[in-house]
């Protein structure tokens, strides 16, 4: 297996893992993650904080079933979409704290869905090279 699929693999493995606990928690501890960010506990809340965590659940299957693909193209369509979603969650979260919706904890969620962005652009720019 050559280097670039290789990085990937291990790529697509932590996206499995950071999506599937935050999946899992968003799914089955939403008061608390609610709670812990400031965020309203009522049932609109709970139901959201459930409808975020069944799309990742789907983010989490798509880089695991992908996790040894040999298609550059595969890859380079999964970072895409990892931007846009990534992307797009950063600025909310980030929006959320700085309006006082969500407390600093919030902070958190902004530096990793960040991180993500990072990650899938340094995918993007090793995938360009081949």
């Amino acid at each position: 297996m050559d280097g670039f699929f290789r990085m990937w693999r291990v790529v697509a493995l932590v996206q499995v893992v950071l999506t599937g606990a935050l999946a899992g928690a968003t799914l089955g501890l939403p008061p608390l993650l609610l709670a812990l960010f400031g965020l309203e506990v009522d049932g609109t809340g709970v139901l959201l904080m459930r409808a975020f965590g069944a799309s990742l659940l789907f983010v989490a299957a798509a880089h695991w079933g992908a996790r040894d693909t040999r298609s550059v193209h595969l890859v380079r369509t999964l970072c895409v979409a990892n931007l846009l979603e990534d992307g797009t969650l950063a600025v909310l979260a980030t929006l959320a704290v700085l309006g006082g919706t969500m407390k600093a904890t919030g902070w958190l969620l902004a530096g990793t869905f960040a991180a993500e962005v990072l990650l899938a652009l340094y995918v993007l720019l090793r995938a360009r090279r081949r």
